[in-house]
């Protein structure tokens, strides 16, 4: 053998292991897709789970709200009162449509936190937003507002969102928020997923 048939040779070999490495690259980034078309179906599985467990959690809550309020004559005979800005009403009276109220702020900052992780559409959480922000502009829910943002429970953020809606909805109803020292935090700080 001479020095050009070496020549030939590697030649022959280097191209026969440049057709064997695309192809081993091939083979690699095709198994490269599948599994980042895996993960991304096994985040969207895990994103409708997480959806449908918001969705069953919050249809409880709706329930479980209805079960309490929607079936109490005196309750049912207070609401339409603090609808039409009646103030004047029975210590009882006024418990229920407190946690009336707190049951619905509490379902609405579960649904703003689900909204902002992507687990709900987009258009929802305001449309939750508004309908809080129109009770807020009754006397009775206006008055147990400012004593929910004094508790702390929900995130300022929460409250800032809500309180700027108002004041952009209600420019002429007062400032929703309230003014003194929060009391001592008893809910979920940010990013606290315990109840989430």
């Amino acid at each position: 053998m001479t020095l050009e048939d070496f020549y030939f040779i590697s030649q022959v070999v280097a191209a026969a292991a440049l057709v064997v490495s695309l192809v081993f690259v091939g083979l690699q980034v095709r198994q490269g897709n599948k599994m980042a078309e895996e993960a991304a179906k096994q985040t969207q599985q895990a994103n409708l789970i997480a959806l449908n467990e918001m969705d069953l959690h919050v249809t409880e809550g709706i329930r479980l709200n209805y079960q309490a309020f929607g079936t109490d004559p005196m309750f049912l005979r207070s609401l339409p009162r603090a609808l039409d800005n009646e103030t004047d009403f029975s210590p009882e009276e006024w418990t229920q449509l407190y946690h009336y109220f707190a049951n619905l702020v509490m379902s609405a900052d579960m649904v703003k936190l689900a909204s902002k992780r992507g687990l709900i559409e987009d258009d929802y959480w305001p449309r939750i937003q508004r309908g809080v922000v129109h009770l807020i502009r009754r006397p009775v829910f206006f008055e147990q507002w400012q004593g929910l943002q004094r508790s702390g429970y929900q995130t300022p953020e929460f409250y800032n969102d809500i309180n700027a809606l108002f004041r952009e909805m209600y420019p002429d109803c007062g400032n929703p928020e309230y003014q003194g020292e929060p009391e001592e935090s008893v809910g979920l700080m940010e990013g606290d997923t315990a109840n989430a």
